[in-house]
This record gives C-alpha cells, sequence and structure tokens, in this order.
C-alpha cells in the first residue's frame, strides 16, 4: 500500500490481532517513553496487555508485566486498566511459580492500589484483589512481600479502603505479619495499615483487633524499638497510633493496662532518639485514651506523668514559634486534664506549672494563630487543675 493511501482511521480501526501482527517484532522493543506508543495501538493496548498477562507462557507474562509496570504510575492507564480487567489477570498470577512474575504481580497491585480515585473502588468490586495481596504478603521472596504491604497500605489510606480491608479480616493477618517480619521498612507499613484497618468505620477493626493479639504485639514491637539507640521513627508511630484507636472502647483501655502499654508510651515522650511529631502526636493522644481508666491513672501516676509536662512544654513553644506540633500539644493537654481529675495527677501538674504553661505560653499562641480549639481546651483545663474541693 502506498503511503499516500494509508489512513490512519482505517488503522484505528483494525481488530488487535492485526494491529499486534503490525507491531510485533522478533527483538525487545527500544526503550522508549511508554507515551510514544502508535495511536493505532493505544485504543487495543490494555485489552492486549490483560490477554497476554493471562497467557500460559511465563516469559509472554512476565514481559506484559513490565509494559505493565511502565504504565500504572500515570492514574489514567490505572482507570484503563482496571476496565480491561487487569485485577483479575494478575490476581490469576499471584500464585505463578515463578518468583519473578509474582514480584511483578505485587508491584503491580501497589501501583494500582496507590491510585485512590479508581484502584479503590475497583478492589472493592475484585474480591479476587484482596485475596491476590494477602497471599503475596506471605510470600518467600521479601520483595515481593515488601511490595503486597505497600499495596495495602495504599489501600488502607482512604476510609473506604481500610473498611475494606478491615471486613475482608486483613486486622489479625496484619497482626500475625507484624511478628513474623524483623525489618523496618515492613514494619513500617504493616504498623500503618493495621492503625488506620483498626480506626475504620463500623468499630470491625477495634473489634478484630481487641479479639487477637493486637495490642500485646504492638507494645512489644514498641518496646523493642525503644529499646534500641534509635528506633525507627515510622514503626514507633504506627504502633502508637494502632494502641491509641484500641485505647477508645472500655476493653481496650484495660488491656493497654495490662500489656504495660503506658509505660512504653511514655517511654516514646522520654527516648533521646524519638523527636518525630507524630510519634510523640500518637502516643500523647494514646494516653489520652487510656488515662480515662482510674486504673490508667494510677499506673500513669507509678511511673511518673513528668514526661507528658515536658512533651506538652517543648510542643508549645515549637507552635508558638513554627504552628508545628499542634497534634502533641492537643492530646498531651487534653492527657494531663483527665489525669488531673485524680488527686494525685492534679498535684503534679501543680508542681508542674501547667497553669503557668496554660496563662503564659498555650493561650496566648493560640489567640496569636486564631485556634479556638485548642483556647477552649486550654480554659477546660485549667478549670479542672484549679478546682478546689
Amino acid at each position: 500500500m502506498a503511503a499516500s493511501d494509508y489512513n490512519p482511521a482505517s488503522a484505528a480501526c483494525a481488530d488487535s490481532h492485526t494491529l499486534v501482527t503490525q507491531h510485533e517484532s522478533r527483538q525487545n522493543p527500544p526503550d522508549i517513553h511508554p507515551q510514544a506508543v502508535n495511536l493505532a495501538f493505544e485504543a487495543q493496548q490494555w485489552p492486549e496487555l490483560v490477554k497476554q498477562i493471562s497467557s500460559p507462557d511465563d516469559v509472554i507474562v512476565s514481559k506484559a508485566l513490565v509494559v505493565a509496570l511502565r504504565y500504572l504510575p500515570q492514574p489514567l492507564e490505572v482507570s484503563k486498566a482496571t476496565k480491561a480487567g487487569l485485577f483479575d489477570a494478575i490476581a490469576d498470577q499471584a500464585i505463578n511459580s515463578d518468583a519473578a512474575i509474582r514480584e511483578q504481580v505485587s508491584n503491580c497491585l501497589r501501583l494500582s492500589l496507590n491510585d485512590r480515585a479508581v484502584g479503590h473502588k475497583a478492589a472493592a468490586a475484585h474480591s479476587s484483589c484482596l485475596k491476590a495481596v494477602k497471599g503475596l504478603s506471605c510470600d518467600a521472596q521479601d520483595a515481593s512481600r515488601l511490595a503486597a504491604y505497600e499495596a495495602v497500605h495504599n489501600l488502607s489510606m482512604s476510609f473506604d479502603g481500610a473498611s475494606l480491608l478491615s471486613r475482608a479480616g486483613f486486622v489479625p493477618h496484619l497482626v500475625e505479619r507484624i511478628t513474623a517480619e524483623t525489618r523496618d521498612d515492613m514494619h513500617s507499613h504493616l504498623t500503618a495499615a493495621l492503625a488506620r484497618c483498626v480506626n475504620a468505620h463500623g468499630q470491625q477493626g477495634v473489634a478484630a483487633a481487641l479479639d487477637g493479639a493486637c495490642v500485646q504485639v504492638c507494645t512489644q514491637l514498641l518496646q523493642k524499638q525503644l529499646g534500641r539507640d534509635a528506633p525507627s521513627p515510622p514503626v514507633v508511630c504506627g504502633c502508637a497510633t494502632a494502641l491509641m484507636y484500641t485505647a477508645v472502647p472500655p476493653a481496650g483501655k484495660r488491656q493497654l493496662i495490662e500489656q504495660g502499654s503506658i509505660a512504653a508510651l511514655m517511654c516514646i515522650l522520654t527516648h533521646a532518639s524519638t523527636t518525630d511529631a507524630p510519634a510523640a502526636a500518637a502516643a500523647c493522644g494514646a494516653l489520652m485514651n487510656v488515662l480515662v481508666d482510674d486504673d490508667a491513672k494510677r499506673e500513669a501516676l507509678s511511673i511518673g506523668a513528668e514526661p507528658l509536662l515536658d512533651s506538652l512544654r517543648s510542643a508549645v513553644h515549637e507552635y508558638a514559634a513554627s504552628g508545628a506540633h499542634m497534634g502533641t500539644v492537643l492530646n498531651a493537654l487534653r492527657a494531663l486534664a483527665t489525669l488531673a481529675a485524680h488527686p494525685g495527677g492534679r498535684q503534679i501538674v501543680l508542681e508542674g506549672a501547667l497553669l503557668q504553661l496554660i496563662d503564659d505560653d498555650i493561650v496566648p499562641a493560640a489567640k496569636a494563630r486564631g485556634n479556638s480549639t485548642l483556647e477552649r481546651l486550654a480554659g477546660k483545663t485549667r478549670a479542672v487543675v484549679a478546682w478546689r474541693p
């Protein structure tokens, strides 16, 4: 056919077999940008890739997955891939005997579930996706497990995704994987996902956590981290956040008291290397929730509540200077107000000059930044601390 007779529109209407034949090559294609494809092939690329991913030939599957991994970082391509049936195709390959293919499948899931707009909705519509992620999170290969953990973490970033994981029974699974792993990079994804699943809507996540060993495992991992010279801030934050959410119901408060979690949370605030603001805020939040229980108040007083005061004082100065550490200020102030309901707690905060800190630093900083929530909380805390029978 002459060049003058070539019609791009007619090529775009050709069937997929003809298009693949036209683009077929015995050699690997050159390393070009994924967007630099022929427009005639673009309309059929994902249906054809999905077909090749479902092939019984591992060589074809591997090459198709390599191409898919080049496209999936783009949100638009995730939408096209899910419509073409990518999740079902890669779920079938999640049990492939080839370790390299399983790793590629894990990374496809990781990238697909990183897209909240499409990936999370598609995961809810394909139960095979969660089954594949759960299976790959137990893979013998470290790289496959790490990508699967990150996929779970990505899915948990939305409330719908976290609720989906909780309903699918991922809370006990994540707890089990935490005990099985030793690396910080894996624990960081696992604990972050666990904390969000525990906080999922419907209380199903926190119920599953309390029925299992979530509090015990998170406390032990926290103690192990704090026993090191340089603990991992993401792991410490993930454990403290999970404990914060499990401490909301009365049964959770009781478990934190029994497992010695209060001492571990106080240790976060005193550890020389734990300067991460989210970790401190999560620790203060967990103490804020658990100290509602009278036994927890007595436990905290036996340990010493000075770390809460020191954290509040340090965080207030940072907040006044730059507006940072607001979460630590709010949680620590609320925890101290709760503790001050106990006579011994009121004595500690009075000796620690909490009233002076409220009048001289917290209230002026809240007014300067227009933070009415902090201003109201400071006023309520002052009333509790200054109360006399």
